[in-house]
């Protein structure tokens, strides 16, 4: 019996043919591992830190690291000051922004354009605007946002869809440059127009970011 571990999205041609071929044999077993729920990250944090943290710490920590014991480790190991309250952080931020930008750094390059674009109309965004807004076709942008949703970067959030936390918010929309940031927020703003012709626009749905 051989037990091996391949995580999904990653680019390993040789390891997919192999386990292709074993599957097609009906000699391989295959388990799905989900992302730890915020018990099970909280419980990991305090076994390597040695200490036990508070509601804010455990709620930051899950945010950020979707779950997923690599990310919730490298927080760890980075010494991570998690002490605030919902976005707000006592501490240097440049570890913790190093984690988000990671766990971005692991999706394709059409899911990072897609969370940018997300970024930059802020809260609250609809796959129909994102789909309006973009230059990517429709298939790419549900692509896309699925794994967001997967990868626990956004959830869904009323009739749309919103990010698991600011941070990440902030970390996607840092990762667009200024005159891409120029742009997204002129589609974004055509597209509201498009979906809601003849309608006075409110909320934040219908205003994009304003960093």
């Amino acid at each position: 019996m051989l037990a091996i571990t391949v995580r999904e999205g990653h680019d390993n041609r040789p390891a997919t043919q192999w386990c292709t071929r074993l599957r097609d044999s009906g000699v391989l077993t295959e388990l799905t591992l989900d992302p730890f729920d915020r018990d099970r990250s909280t419980e990991l944090a305090e076994s390597l830190t040695g200490r036990t943290l508070t509601d804010a710490e455990s709620a930051l920590l899950h945010a950020a690291t979707g779950g997923f014991p690599l990310y919730v480790v490298e927080a760890c190991r980075s010494s991570i000051d998690l002490t605030g309250e919902g976005s707000t952080v006592t501490t240097d931020m440049t570890d913790l922004a190093d984690v988000l930008r990671r766990r971005l750094d692991q999706t394709t390059p059409t899911t990072r354009d897609v969370a940018g674009l997300a970024a930059a109309l802020g809260r609250d965004f609809t796959l129909p605007l994102l789909t309006e807004a973009s230059d990517l076709d429709a298939d790419s942008v549900v692509r896309g946002l699925d794994e967001l949703w997967r990868r626990r970067i956004v959830r869904e959030f009323n009739d749309g869809y919103d990010f698991s936390h600011d941070l990440l918010r902030d970390t996607a929309y840092a990762a667009v440059s200024p005159p891409r940031r120029w742009l997204l927020h002129r589609r974004l703003a055509q597209g509201i127009e498009l979906l809601h012709h003849g309608r006075s626009s409110t909320g934040a749905r219908a205003t994009p970011n304003a960093h």
